[in-house]
């Protein structure tokens, strides 16, 4: 057992890493270009993808602390109000109120999200001089336009792959509509990042194309 224990760990970290570049390395097609990407590597490691894991545990952290809390505090007074709430014969009616159930609980972490999401794309890119101070004020006044990017857009997939039929065909529709939902976050998140950082540097009255 330890052996085997060993092994899935092995292949655990293989397959994390592997992700791990695919993800940054999407970012940087989005934002770099498709012929700035043509000259790295398939599996290129540039040291941004640590940057990039760092940023993404503290978004992680921070986001299931605001949850839970939100979590603690909506849970009872939704059953004081409503205690019959997700009782219901109709068993898509009530996946689909359990769903809605963690949309909302969900709403204070998609805010903070939202607002630092930015450090994502800049990390992938190679930037060191970001914060979450400094991706808080990017975002500042799209707030809303990014709730939807980070959160609506990726949860009204995820409530579509949950109402498809089982079977094997439909599981690998399921994983394609999961990859596409991944793809489009990270292009929205790369190119908001673009309009919103670019937008910023104007402001300062410095070209675009000096930050890179």
């Amino acid at each position: 057992p330890d052996n085997y224990f060993g092994l899935f760990l092995f292949v655990f970290m293989i397959v994390m890493i592997l992700v791990l570049n695919a993800v940054v390395n999407c970012h940087r097609f989005f934002l770099l270009g498709p012929d700035e990407m043509k000259k790295i590597k398939f599996f290129h490691f540039s040291g941004n993808e640590l940057s990039f894991f760092g940023w993404f545990v503290l978004i992680g952290i921070l986001s299931a602390i605001v949850s839970a809390f939100f979590t603690a505090f909506i849970a009872p007074f939704l059953g004081a109000i409503a205690p019959n709430f997700f009782e219901s014969e109709d068993t898509s009616l009530t996946m689909l109120k359990m769903q809605l159930f963690a949309a909302v609980i969900q709403l204070p972490s998609t805010y903070l999200f939202a607002h630092i999401s930015m450090l994502l794309p800049s990390s992938a890119v190679g930037r060191r001089d970001v914060s979450v101070r400094w991706a808080w004020n990017l975002v500042k006044g799209n707030t809303l336009r990014m709730m939807v990017i980070v959160g609506v857009l990726p949860f009204l997939i995820i409530m579509l792959i949950s109402f498809l039929p089982s079977g094997d065909v439909f599981g690998i529709i399921s994983v394609l509509l999961s990859l596409f939902a991944a793809a489009i976050t990270i292009g929205f998140l790369s190119l908001s990042y673009e309009f919103l950082n670019n937008t910023s540097l104007e402001r300062d009255g410095l070209e675009p194309s000096e930050e890179f």
